[in-house]
């Protein structure tokens, strides 16, 4: 008989969707388990299909009246759509439901044998076994709260040593934030079972350890701390310095609903392993205690767990306190001693005085059946009965205490409960334990449930997403019910409002917790893709809206990512993930619905797709650029792993739930290290308001209390409108951000913070604008900056903070005027994610004050190794009134190379802004920064709504144009002047000064190259200068052993021919990380390849050259200058200075004064700079450490280390890793050189010859050298 009459797409398979967690693949058998241990197959083969749920069997499969031939009632089985119910049909016409049942069963054994497996096969681990047998045993373990099981180990009554293997918890214990970690020791079984263990106050030979092994060598890490905690009577008793640990599960406790009494014990014990060397991964760890079975009785057994709440102390913890954040606590209960686990949820909060500390998250997990995922990936492995019996012996329970309550307890609970049943029973559907009976109550459930999910409504958030992927589960496992065809049109009604009630327009998202926000589309996202992965034509189930939407989503995902991967937080619910792409195991679904090149490159780490062509980015909550709902920024350099990155967000708090107090807070990645933190869920306190409230984020606190908090987000939205976002620009310079916040103090009206990112500079200023309502009432105002717990952060004496990281990146925080702030180094706590707690410390500057006040704020990240000098100090403004604006210098400088002599003027009232002078300039803009060079010269300016800048001391104008600019930036870097703005720019209305005029080559505005000409000191763009310089006496060329002349007049540097060029509001990134294409970088490709505007001496030369296009190109962006006026001298020797300058002029390093590195360089040479510049980069050294030899010859291998060094500088790869090259002369390459020759083929920088010989210690020319290095800045791995 043929199970379906007609198989229509939709019909049979179209949410085959839940294929999400993997399972096992090969042979092993469950552990041997004790008859007592083993779940009653009585309960389950003598379980009734008979009231546990809201149908009798004649509602369910029908009511038939012979004598009519007419159904009474026609049941809840679409027996018209499948012809495989005939028998089941037939059967319930006869009244015959016993058949009915057996028919049905075998139904949806023959449906499930067309479905992809709902898990996969996968070897099993140890820590699943563990939690099988955990669970066999009745012990409910909370999955959301308990990373791993360590061991079960039996104890006898002798004192013993017992060894648990916890090498495989090594590297995610290592790679945590803080690599602290706890274990909580259990009794398995309510059996009489009293463990006792040596504590570390016993003073004795066996402290609880872990023996730690790496390179062959064993590390003793002695537990920290250690206590016994008890609940009920003894909930606020510390046991902290007893010399004994206990673990018992009261036999006393059996048949009580709350799980636990009095003389239930458990044992915490907490580890640093912060002495562990991470980097060289232990291969054994072995955590060991001396213990025994006191009582003598009882199987003995052990559950020790990993426990992630480390902010506790012996001295303090109880059961109750001294574990703060902690609305996850005691969520891990035994049942034993019960038929199953007590699905009612109990009374446990009664046993800790009423608060909801006890058992919030127990039954939420418990009902939610997540714990129950370990056993159908394990049946899928082998098919073991013993993890069907397990189950199904807890389905059974669950029926028989709740089968007849619909979206029990919580909705949320219903709906995951309802897609992971479903799964674990499909894998399980052939299970000698899986009777007619069990089947159709379960069926009967399902439809009760579907009845319930649909008149209910759609759940809101979240809630409402997992409640689409609960229904969907129902309508693909149980297609047969006639409820199907509602399900499907809700499924489609529902997941397109759930997109729109999630997400605005632009992709941004109304929950702005990431995980929170991935979980609330792509569940979705992935229901439609897998339609498709399925080969099902027909996904119009799911809108289009829904995946149109998709790629706005997976844009504003892709932004959040922190370098490197990993979640920011910006909210509760998932901890900080150092280094791995968030999704990354989800994109492979998405990229096939989807198609999105971007994703795919973030999700392989640059293998696949295309790299992401903006950088920073602003998500206003609207797809019309001119309506403004809420505010999110996010700021990076580039898409490396070191890339710079900041987060802010003005969203007015109406993120609902998940959301923080936190307008205006910052976060920062830089150099590979989460600098500047979001704290996550559980951490603070008991009461969400703190971990919630602004004080535990990067922004101001005024008066201790909460943005908006004394206002509904309604209220402020229809009461007080708020001008969030007053400015923002972001171009190839700088971002400026200048965001308000309300506040929620007593007499107190905004917060203003404006924030300036040099993006070439790698710092930021932040500057707090803090308005009262009220002039003469005192406030007390907290700036906050949190950091990693490892960070230790300290203060100066002068009020600079810092982090104090071993082996990464720092940053330092300093505050330009220090009168009246108190600086101080916090106690506090760091919230790695869901009940993840450390303990921490903050940085605090502290104001009392009245009126308007201010901090000005800068804000450095040190590269790895790096040390910097980081201060600041307030200028003096005239005619200024209540701050209204302030002027400020920033100087770091720095044993890497930066150096910072900046000036820094910016208006905070409009109403204020007049032509002034701060420092030594004078301006007439909203802000103007100028940062000059180690030697007193102007190198870079910004300028925002400003027609004129004067250098005051010689009365030179630095900057004009005929009309105000909105906001441009220019810095000199190397030969080249980069000007950009993410406004359009009136080039011809517009004059520049720079001091070394000679050197500039180049002119890029927003990327392109453009024609400039000078007039002395001046840089200008149109017809003629708006200035001119009659004072120039230009200093005689020095680089005449290199370089061409400048001259003034016109130059031909680009394609433009000045006039309006556009602005950026996207710009690209400045590095590029590793990826695999073809194609060529062409950053600095003007699209004007020709020698026509290459200067006519040169022209000739250039025009029969085998390099003509290449050297032509390196000629146009100043790679390559000649040796005079007349000539290139391209077939002259390279030396190792020339060749030195081509790699910093390419690389665009800007130049540093020379610091007498090597005896054999003067400072007084062409090439000191760029020898001490490339030294200070880590491209060279010398022939030996005093010795660089700058005038002989450069090797062809010499070339090779340094364009491999070069080229890693750029991409960012970590390792330059080739196969050998092969070459025919390969045993006179230099053994320190083979690497890099291996690595410059590869990525086809410098090859051989036509006889494949490489020619090691061969010079080069100058064309082959500018050539080489061309290639190096163009090639792409």
């Amino acid at each position: 008989m043929k199970l379906f009459r007609r198989m229509n797409v939709i019909t049979l398979v179209t949410l085959m969707l839940i294929n999400v967690f993997g399972g096992f693949a090969g042979q092993v058998n469950a552990e041997d388990w004790d008859a007592e241990d083993l779940a009653s197959i009585e309960h389950i083969t003598n379980f009734v299909d008979d009231g546990q749920t809201l149908y009798s069997d004649e509602e369910f499969y029908g009511q038939y009246d012979e004598n009519t031939q007419q159904w009474i009632h026609p049941g809840y089985l679409a027996y018209d759509k499948y012809e495989g119910l005939l028998p089941v049909q037939e059967a319930a016409k006869e009244g015959n439901y016993a058949v009915a049942k057996e028919e049905l069963l075998e139904f949806h054994r023959e449906l499930y044998k067309l479905y992809s497996p709902a898990y996969t096969s996968t070897t099993p681990t140890t820590r699943q076994l563990y939690s099988a047998y955990a669970i066999k045993n009745n012990f409910q373990l909370n999955t959301f709260m308990v990373p791993a099981i360590w061991g079960i180990p039996a104890l006898s009554d002798e004192w013993q040593v017992i060894e648990i293997d916890i090498t495989d918890r090594m590297p995610t214990i290592l790679a945590q934030a803080e690599p602290v970690i706890s274990t909580e020791l259990f009794g398995l079984k309510k059996d009489g079972t009293s463990l006792e263990f040596e504590s570390i106050n016993a003073g004795g030979d066996h402290p609880p350890v872990v023996e730690v092994t790496s390179k062959g060598v064993v590390q003793t890490i002695t537990a920290t701390d250690d206590a016994t905690i008890s609940p009920e009577d003894n909930y606020k008793t510390n046991y902290g310095l007893e010399p004994v640990l206990k673990a018992e599960e009261s036999v006393s406790s059996i048949g009580l609903s709350r799980l636990a009494d009095s003389n239930t014990k458990r044992s915490l014990i907490k580890f640093d392993f912060s002495s562990v060397d991470a980097s060289t991964m232990p291969t054994k760890a072995v955590l060991k205690l001396y213990g025994r079975n006191a009582s003598g009785v009882g199987s003995g057994e052990l559950l020790a767990i990993e426990y992630t709440n480390n902010a506790w102390d012996e001295e303090t913890v109880t059961f109750y306190e001294g574990r703060p954040g902690s609305t996850m606590e005691h969520a891990t209960f035994s049942n034993y001693g019960e038929d199953t686990f007590l699905f009612d949820g109990g009374v446990a909060p009664d046993m800790d005085g009423g608060t909801s500390v006890f058992a919030y998250r127990y039954p939420e997990e418990l009902l939610r059946f997540s714990w129950a995922t370990v056993l159908g990936q394990l049946y899928a492995y082998e098919q073991d009965e013993e993890y069907a019996l397990t189950f199904l012996d807890q389905w059974v329970g669950y029926l028989e205490q709740r089968g007849n309550t619909p979206r029990y307890d919580k909705t949320l609970d219903a709906h995951v409960r309802d897609l992971e049943v479903l799964k674990i029973l499909s894998v399980m559907i052939d299970s000698e334990y899986l009777t007619p009976d069990i089947w159709s109550s379960t069926m009967k459930y399902f439809q009760m449930e579907a009845r319930a999910q649909i008149d209910g409504g759609n759940d809101v958030g979240n809630w409402g997403v997992y409640q689409i992927n609960g229904m969907a589960a129902i309508a693909t496992y149980a297609p047969d019910l006639s409820i199907y065809d509602e399900l499907i049109q809700v499924l489609y009604n529902w997941s397109e409002a759930k997109i729109e009630e999630a997400f605005y327009t632009d992709g941004s998202a109304h929950e702005i917790e990431w995980s929170y926000a991935f979980t609330s589309t792509f569940n979705q996202l992935l229901d439609a893709n897998y339609l498709l992965q399925n080969g099902i034509t027909d996904d119009s189930i799911f809108p289009d809206t829904v995946k149109e939407q998709g790629q706005k989503i997976m844009k504003y995902f892709a932004s959040f990512l922190l370098p490197g991967g990993g979640n920011p937080q910006v909210g509760d619910g998932t901890g900080y993930t150092a280094n791995s792409y968030a999704g990354k195991t989800r994109n492979a679904r998405l990229n096939a619905a989807f198609d999105i090149p971007f994703w795919q490159w973030l999700g392989s780490n640059g293998a696949e797709g295309e790299m992401p062509d903006w950088t920073t980015i602003r998500f206003t909550g609207s797809s019309d650029p001119d309506e403004f709902l809420t505010g999110v920024y996010i700021s990076r350099t580039d898409w490396s792993d070191k890339a710079l990155y900041m987060y802010t967000d003005v969203d007015g708090n109406m993120t609902p739930g998940h959301g923080h107090q936190d307008d205006n807070q910052m976060i920062v990645k830089a150099y590979g290290q989460y600098l500047l933190v979001d704290n996550s869920y559980s951490s603070y306190a008991n009461n969400r308001v703190p971990l919630d409230s602004t004080m535990y984020h990067n922004t101001v606190t005024i008066d201790g209390t909460t943005q908006s908090m004394e206002k509904t987000s309604w209220e402020l939205s229809q009461t007080e409108p708020v001008e969030k976002e007053k400015r923002y620009e972001t171009n190839y310079l700088y971002d400026n951000f200048t965001l308000m916040t309300p506040q929620n103090a007593d007499n107190f009206g905004l917060h203003t913070r404006n924030t300036l990112f040099n993006r070439t500079g790698g710092f930021w200023i932040v500057n707090d604008y803090l308005e009262p309502e009220k002039e003469d009432v005192s406030h007390l105002y907290w700036q906050h900056w949190h950091m990693l717990p490892s960070a230790n952060p300290s203060m100066s004496n002068g009020g600079t903070g810092r982090s104090n990281f071993s082996n990464s990146a720092n940053i330092q925080i300093a505050q330009a005027d220090m009168e009246g702030v108190e600086a101080t180094v916090e106690n506090g706590y760091f919230g790695g994610g869901t009940g993840v707690l450390y303990d921490s410390h903050y940085l605090r500057y502290e104001k009392n004050a009245s009126g308007i006040t201010t901090f000005n704020t800068v804000i450095y990240p040190e590269r790895l190794g790096e040390t910097a000098d980081v201060s600041a100090y307030e200028y003096d403004l005239q005619d200024v009134t209540d701050d209204g604006a302030i002027a400020m210098n920033i100087s770091i400088t720095s044993d890497a190379g930066t150096y910072v002599d900046a000036d820094y003027y910016l208006v905070h009232d409009p109403d204020q802004q007049q032509e002034r002078t701060f420092g030594s300039y004078q301006t007439d803009g909203r802000s103007t920064y100028i940062n000059r060079d180690i030697t007193g010269k102007v190198a870079e300016v910004f300028v925002q709504d400003t027609s004129k800048v004067t250098d005051i001391t010689t009365g030179t104008v630095l900057f004009q144009s005929s009309s105000p600019v909105a906001e441009l930036g220019y810095k000199k870097e190397g030969s080249k002047l980069t000007i950009s703005s993410s406004q359009d720019i009136d080039l011809e209305n517009m004059t520049l000064y720079m001091e070394k005029i000679s050197d500039i080559r180049q002119v890029e505005v927003n990327g392109q190259n453009v024609d400039f000409k000078t007039s002395g000191r001046y840089i200008y763009f149109g017809n003629s200068p708006i200035l001119t310089d009659t004072e120039y006496n230009p200093e005689p060329d020095k680089n005449n052993n290199t370089g061409g002349s400048t001259g003034s007049g016109a130059h031909a540097s680009g394609s433009g021919a000045g006039g309006r060029v556009p602005g950026t509001s996207n710009p690209g990134s400045s590095v590029t990380p590793p990826i695999d294409s073809d194609d060529e970088l062409d950053d600095n490709n003007t699209g004007d390849d020709s020698i026509e505007n290459i200067p006519a001496a040169f022209q000739e030369e250039l025009s029969n050259h085998w390099g003509t296009e290449e050297l032509t190109q390196a000629v146009r962006e100043g790679i390559l200058q000649g040796l005079d006026e007349t000539t290139l001298g391209l077939d002259e020797t390279t030396t190792r200075a020339q060749f030195v300058t081509l790699l910093v002029r390419a690389l665009n390093l800007d130049l540093v004064e020379y610091s007498d590195s090597f005896q054999d360089v003067s400072a007084e040479s062409w090439y000191a700079s760029y020898i001490q510049t490339a030294f200070d980069a880590g491209l060279i050294n010398g022939i030996d450490e005093s010795i660089f030899a700058p005038e002989e010859a450069i090797t062809r291998e010499e070339m090779a280390k340094l364009l491999a060094l070069a080229y890693q500088r750029i991409t960012g790869i970590e390792e330059l890793e080739a196969e050998p090259s092969g070459y025919a002369d390969e045993e006179e390459i230099s053994d320190w050189a083979k690497p890099y020759v291996d690595f410059t083929k590869k990525v086809q920088i410098l090859l051989g010859d036509e006889d494949n010989r490489f020619r090691p210690v061969e010079s080069a020319t100058r064309a082959e050298a500018a050539v080489s290095v061309l290639r190096m800045k163009q090639t792409k791995m």
